[in-house]
């Protein structure tokens, strides 16, 4: 969805809606996938509870997962790999 010259991806859950929003010519696909990876993190993180009641609950993880996603504006490459370590890390430690 385009919304003021911004490229606007969205994914609505239980009573949240998760927003990645990018320049006009970004690559819909790439903004897709560090929406996606997002999701998914947040929710293995949430054990697939993704509700406000959780995400504020467990504020610090999903915002460790958010500085993981981007790094200084930047998707890194291997996203999904960085995801899979955090989420490991996070388990190992509780």
């Amino acid at each position: 969805m385009l919304f003021s010259q911004h490229l606007v991806l969205y994914k609505a859950s239980i009573d949240l809606t998760f927003y990645v929003i990018g320049p006009e010519g970004e690559n819909e696909l790439m903004l897709q996938s560090v929406l996606s990876a997002y999701y998914d993190a947040v929710s293995l993180l949430l054990r697939h509870q993704v509700e406000k009641r959780a995400i504020l609950e467990n504020l610090d993880l999903v915002v460790l997962a958010l500085d993981e996603t981007v790094d200084n504006g930047c998707v890194p490459l291997d996203l999904r790999g960085r995801m899979s370590e955090l989420i490991r890390t996070v388990y190992t430690t509780l």
